[in-house]
């Protein structure tokens, strides 16, 4: 049996086509670069679009953050307000209005009549 005379490298990959290495990477980087003004021209475009999507991005947390806090802020009073004052629709009592009305809620006194209640 014959050994293939390929070698396997760290930066094969697994179909044995090279992968670009890193110093390639560097290399088209900066290549890219000394393109002259225009190549610095386009990446300050870019970043200056950066910055103003940013600064959009702020503004819009900033205006939403400021609704939140003010409408939380009525929620707090409104609860505030409303758990201050008693309900009107509500009786004040102490006990029970009609105590014949309990027996509908209390297990039945005697065993020989039937099981059913309500709660």
């Amino acid at each position: 049996m014959r050994m293939s005379s390929t070698v396997m490298r760290k930066d094969d990959g697994a179909d044995g086509s090279r992968r670009r290495s890193s110093d390639e990477e560097v290399r088209r980087s900066r290549e890219r670069r000394s393109g002259g003004l225009e190549g610095e021209e386009e990446e300050l475009e870019q970043l200056e679009k950066m910055d103003n999507g940013i600064s959009l991005l702020q503004r819009i947390k900033n205006k939403l953050l400021h609704h939140l806090l003010s409408s939380s802020l009525d929620v707090l009073r409104f609860l505030n307000n409303v758990d201050s004052k008693p309900d009107p629709l509500l009786p004040q009592t102490t006990g029970a209005v009609n105590s014949t009305w309990d027996q509908w809620f209390e297990r039945p006194k005697e065993a020989k009549r039937c099981g059913c209640f309500i709660l």
